[in-house]
């Protein structure tokens, strides 16, 4: 394949993930018509809270909670 697909791949990998596209509304993403894609700021927000929510999940699991 020539560089310049893995480089589309590369850059463009947040748009088709449907683990990333999950983390929309998560990040703040309103999905309103206006609004337009989603961008970087709103994926990085999203996992943010996601990996919040597992360092959580870990813990209390430790704990035994």
């Amino acid at each position: 394949m020539p560089s310049s697909f893995f480089r589309l791949a590369a850059s463009k990998w947040w748009v088709a993930t449907p683990a990333v596209m999950l983390m929309y509304p998560t990040g703040g993403f309103r999905a309103r018509k206006i609004d337009g894609k989603p961008g970087v700021k709103i994926i990085w927000h999203g996992l943010d809270q996601v990996m919040t929510a597992i360092q959580t999940s870990q813990t209390l699991r430790k704990e035994g909670a």
